[in-house]
């Protein structure tokens, strides 16, 4: 009997030890814009439209009006400095980015998200997501670009 009571706790303690040993992944990364040679009328507009990412932007999924955006500039560059979740872009998206004033076009693809995991089980866990994944780079008009802080990518007049 007492080898039974012992094989019971040993299911139990393994039990708990794989149930702690959960992953889950981290929040998807975001990456947000800022502007290089824009005056503020010609960023005060700005049209992204998001596509379907196996489309090869022929997809369109929907469309953002970007509006009386609030930026700093730091000399030649603007900082948007108040986000809309409708401006920020996931790597599962690509994207176009039109500045009805100037005509300029921009295409943001491949997005390059490194996905990360965490430890999340255990008896006493939330499985609360306290991490975040990191964008390591994209494709801006067929160039590939870097990220910088932040999760920022510069785009040039």
């Amino acid at each position: 009997m007492r080898n039974y009571y012992i094989y019971i706790l040993s299911l139990i303690v393994l039990s708990v030890a794989l149930h702690s040993c959960k992953e889950c992944p981290c929040i998807k990364a975001q990456l947000k814009f800022d502007l290089i040679g824009f005056s503020d009328s010609e960023a005060d507009t700005i049209i992204l439209r998001r596509f379907d990412l196996n489309g090869n932007f022929n997809l369109l999924k929907d469309s953002f009006l970007l509006h009386n955006n609030r930026y700093t500039r730091f000399n030649d560059t603007l900082k948007l400095v108040a986000y809309t979740g409708d401006a920020l872009l996931e790597s599962n998206y690509n994207y176009e980015i039109f500045f009805p004033a100037t005509g300029n076009l921009y295409r943001i693809f491949e997005i390059n998200e490194a996905i990360a995991y965490q430890n999340c089980g255990g008896i006493f866990a939330t499985d609360k997501v306290v991490c975040g994944n990191e964008i390591k780079s994209c494709n801006v008009n067929g160039v590939v670009t870097p990220v910088y802080f932040f999760h920022t990518i510069y785009i040039h007049k």
